[in-house]
């Protein structure tokens, strides 16, 4: 928001694609004057964005939903298929993860888990937490995942 360009509280790390090509100088505002994208550091996007592990594409849940799709290009094709394998990779590192810590391979099982947190499209994870704890889990995460996330309920804290 112009007004507080040179505010350190208003920087956030953002990738130059979606800072610089899509949204530059874009500040949409509601009719009171209010921001209409969400801010990572003060809300959790998830509140306002739905994930769709088929498609890897984000569906507006609120009033800055879309705004915020839309201005920062979140479904960008790049970023979709990116989120799509991500989703299939970590549901089966969390398989993995389970396996191991399950077996008594506490060296594997740590390296897992710090590849898990640091894994890019950390939002797919935290998307996928958020939905294996949620009514459409059975639809949405294959059994041996749920099965993992439920043994292993450390991992609900990885997001």
């Amino acid at each position: 928001y112009p007004d507080r360009a040179f505010d350190w509280l208003n920087y956030l790390i953002a990738c130059s694609e979606c800072n610089s090509n899509h949204k530059r100088d874009q500040f949409p505002l509601d009719t009171a004057g209010q921001p209409l994208l969400v801010n990572p550091a003060e809300e959790d996007p998830l509140d306002h964005l739905s994930f769709s592990p088929s498609t890897g594409m984000y569906q507006p849940l609120s009033l800055k939903g879309g705004p915020s799709i839309q201005v920062f290009g979140l479904n960008r094709i790049n970023l979709t298929r990116g989120r799509v394998d991500a989703w299939t990779v970590l549901n089966e590192l969390l398989v993995v993860y389970a396996h191991c810590r399950r077996t008594g391979d506490e060296e594997r099982a740590d390296r897992i888990e710090t590849a898990v947190r640091e894994y890019p499209f950390s939002g797919v994870l935290a998307a996928l937490l958020r939905i294996a704890v949620g009514p459409a889990a059975d639809f949405l995460v294959s059994a041996e995942c749920l099965r993992a996330i439920r043994s292993r309920p450390e991992i609900l804290g990885w997001a």
